[in-house]
């Protein structure tokens, strides 16, 4: 798998003008539609794509293609959100003693691990769908305000 950087879309390189925009002319382009909520979501994570999606339609970076994405996202957020809760709870170290109850190391716990992995994933997320600043500044994607209506001239 090839790596480095994302190619940036063709609808994005003719926001900007580029020369670009012209050499790829046979990119998909799906249809920008909200894309439905999964029935199985719940609690939280439907709260949340709820919340999302429309900010996410109005910049111009959600189609129907990008619903398991998204979803992804708000279930790892959920995960993310409830490692928060117990280590806030607990504490993100305990105490590891011996049988005569000496102190032997402090560990890490693993939600304080699973923890670091999502916000990971997260942040790779938020920057693909444009919901960190430095997501919108590669993106450069320009929110479509809708155009207010005429009236007829009277």
């Amino acid at each position: 798998m090839a790596r480095g950087r994302q190619p940036t879309p063709t609808s994005i390189l003719k926001l900007r003008g580029s020369w670009r925009a012209k050499t790829r002319p046979h990119e998909p382009q799906p249809p920008a539609l909200r894309p439905a909520c999964p029935q199985w979501l719940d609690g939280e994570a439907r709260t949340l794509w709820k919340h999302l999606t429309p900010q996410l339609v109005e910049l111009g970076v959600l189609t129907l293609l990008d619903r398991n994405a998204l979803t992804r996202y708000v279930v790892a957020w959920t995960e993310w959100k409830t490692c928060r809760e117990s280590l806030a709870a607990h504490g993100s170290f305990y105490n590891v003693y011996s049988q005569e109850g000496l102190l032997l190391r402090v560990r890490t716990h693993p939600l304080a691990v699973r923890e670091l992995q999502l916000s990971r994933h997260l942040l790779e997320l938020e920057q693909q769908f444009g919901m960190t600043p430095s997501g919108r500044a590669k993106l450069g994607a320009v929110p479509q305000k809708p155009t207010p209506p005429r009236r007829p001239p009277s």
